[in-house]
């Protein structure tokens, strides 16, 4: 397998607050973005935006639990439906065995970016694919985690594109003290504040 000279790269690190101590968690990620711990079992999540094939059809972005020690695969292989498979666009064959799955795989481009929880509910920003792409993202996900650490995910707000027109592309989540989630856009540059009517 291709293997990172340096063991910072593309890998999730800890840090004492000091700035010492540092430990690598997980490896094997091409491009982690959001990182939030779950507020109920401290299970570590992040959002990872996978490969980017000009032509399309790549494999799918993911939501994931980030278990201490996880390796993901990248860049020798990615999941899809479950399976790992080698990358074709490099020089084979590559060992896709004793990886580590993604909790949640999302479509290929959907770009997802910020994450934040509330209650039993992760929620995450799909940033959206490039306009020569099929549509993906646009949208703000509400991923659901069970008991055993299993997810289901929901469109929570959508709308940023309405067909070929896009107004919005989400980019990070926060929780207000009012319950309230906020999302940053940064195609519109503006803010939006969901809220439910009470």
């Amino acid at each position: 397998m291709c293997r990172e000279a340096d063991a910072r790269r593309a890998a999730i690190l800890s840090y004492a607050v000091d700035g010492s101590d540092a430990r690598v968690v997980a490896t094997g990620l091409r491009n982690p973005v959001g990182l939030a711990f779950h507020p109920a079992t401290g299970v570590l999540w992040t959002t990872v935006n996978e490969r980017d094939w000009r032509a399309g059809g790549a494999p799918p972005d993911f939501v994931t639990a980030v278990p201490a020690g996880a390796v993901f695969g990248w860049p020798d292989c990615y999941a899809l439906g479950g399976a790992f498979r080698p990358d074709p666009e490099l020089p084979q064959p590559r060992r896709c065995r004793g990886l580590t799955a993604p909790t949640l795989e999302l479509p290929p481009h959907s770009a997802p970016l910020g994450m934040a929880f509330q209650r039993d509910s992760l929620f995450v920003a799909l940033h959206g694919s490039r306009a020569e792409l099929p549509a993906a993202g646009y949208t703000l996900l509400r991923v659901r985690i069970d008991a055993r650490g299993r997810a289901r995910a929901d469109d929570f707000a959508t709308g940023w594109r309405d067909g070929a027109r896009v107004w919005g592309r989400p980019v990070d989540v926060a929780v207000g003290g009012d319950g309230a989630v906020y999302v940053s856009d940064d195609h519109g540059g503006r803010v939006v504040r969901i809220s439910v009517a009470r």
